[in-house]
């Protein structure tokens, strides 16, 4: 469902689908005034710690790297906000819920192709 919800700072972005890292890079390379990648905080904290994290929405997703966690905060993306740059998110879609239960309403992009040929075209293009 669709919400028209107003908003004082920039906004997150969540790019999915085929090739989303790509499409990052070239906004950041494009327009590094506008959009910046999110900066992960690296913990070092058992798997209980960070659900809980997760649970008094202080972090929105983290994903398990050997021997540690790299945590999306609520912090670094807010901070992003006042800086004035649309936030590049690298989280699942099932965090989206966690954002909104903070009053951050991310931009969500899907590219979709139709079939492997325009996804080749497309790498191309982005690549060059």
């Amino acid at each position: 469902r669709v919400q028209k919800v107003e908003c004082s700072s920039r906004r997150p972005v969540l790019v999915l689908g085929p090739l989303s890292d790509p499409v990052k890079d070239m906004l950041v390379q494009e327009s590094p005034g506008k959009f910046c990648r999110c900066v992960l905080e690296v913990m070092k904290a058992s798997q209980q710690a960070i659900e809980r994290g997760v649970k008094d929405c202080l972090f929105i997703d983290y994903k398990r790297r050997s021997g540690h966690f790299d945590v999306t905060t609520v912090a670094s993306i807010k901070e992003m906000g006042e800086k004035d740059c649309h936030c590049l998110l690298d989280i699942a879609t099932h965090a989206i819920e966690r954002l909104h239960a903070v009053h951050i309403y991310p931009i969500v992009v899907f590219i979709r192709y139709k079939n492997a040929k325009q996804i080749k075209y497309a790498l191309t293009s982005l690549t060059e």
